[in-house]
């Protein structure tokens, strides 16, 4: 509607000022912003009550695979389309993935902005009670975006830990950012959960891996980690990877090509491939 106000508008303006028909035209434009001032915004679907049958019914591999794509997708919740994002969750909550459900009721995952659902802050904390280890990752994560009851950092960072002890992928990646850690420790958890499947931890290892951070600098295994991080399917993985693509192709212009080795995504970037 902007596209066709401003293309006609003005166009209407110049030629019919001065002329019997200005009025006309004037309020044909006045007329057209009015529609688009009551044209409907995009608005979030009241959600249904959560299928409790559903959650019991949903399997272990179904969990794990909505689990991973769920903590990928809020790493990255401010890019992309994050209407598609809310329709993804939507979809996850509606399959009986109840920490989905709860982020919708939680977080206003479209404009990046946050709700304070009591109902749903409460069953949090009791799924965090009977160890979900999903719900104690992501209120550790993103509990302080929606906590607003007394701020308990110290009770967020001890879900972090526990999903984190428990091999959860997200918290594998985030405990780093809340815990002091040796270089080698930090790499080795980081190095699990990318293994896992975590988008964060595979984007800290391209990092790593590219400045040379407690590792010798390595472009080929930071474009290896960055050809992994592309199954996420996200916007950043997309923009990391051609960001590693540019180093080397920096490298190549250098003549230091050869310093660049080719490492197999397959073996999780283990050993250089033969060439």
């Amino acid at each position: 509607m902007d596209r066709l106000r401003n293309a006609w508008c003005p166009a209407l303006w110049a030629v019919l000022v001065g002329s019997p028909l200005f009025c006309v035209s004037l309020s044909a434009c006045l007329a057209v912003g009015a529609l688009d001032a009551r044209a409907p915004k995009a608005v979030e679907p009241a959600l249904p009550a959560f299928d409790h049958s559903k959650a019991t019914r949903l399997s272990a591999e179904k969990r794990r695979q909505y689990d991973l794509e769920f903590f990928n997708q809020l790493f990255v919740r401010h890019e992309g389309d994050t209407w598609a994002r809310y329709r993804l969750f939507r979809s996850m909550a509606d399959d009986g993935f109840e920490v989905a459900y709860l982020a919708l009721k939680l977080l206003d995952i479209p404009r990046g902005a946050t709700h304070f659902d009591q109902t749903a802050w409460h069953r949090l904390g009791q799924l965090i009670k009977t160890d979900d280890v999903s719900a104690k990752c992501f209120y550790g994560i993103y509990g302080q975006a929606f906590d607003h009851s007394a701020g308990d950092d110290k009770a967020r960072r001890e879900n972090i830990a526990a999903a984190a002890a428990q091999k959860h992928p997200g918290c594998l990646g985030a405990y780093g950012n809340y815990f002091e850690q040796t270089l080698e420790q930090e790499l080795n958890q980081i190095l699990e959960g990318a293994k896992l499947g975590d988008l964060l931890s595979q984007s800290k290892l391209v990092s790593i891996y590219m400045t040379g951070k407690g590792v010798p600098q390595d472009f080929g295994r930071a474009m290896c980690w960055s050809e992994i991080a592309l199954r996420s399917n996200t916007d950043w993985a997309r923009v990391e990877r051609n960001s590693v693509l540019s180093q080397i192709h920096l490298q190549t212009f250098k003549g230091k090509k050869a310093l660049v080795k080719t490492y197999n995504p397959e073996t999780f970037c283990a050993n250089p491939s033969e060439q």
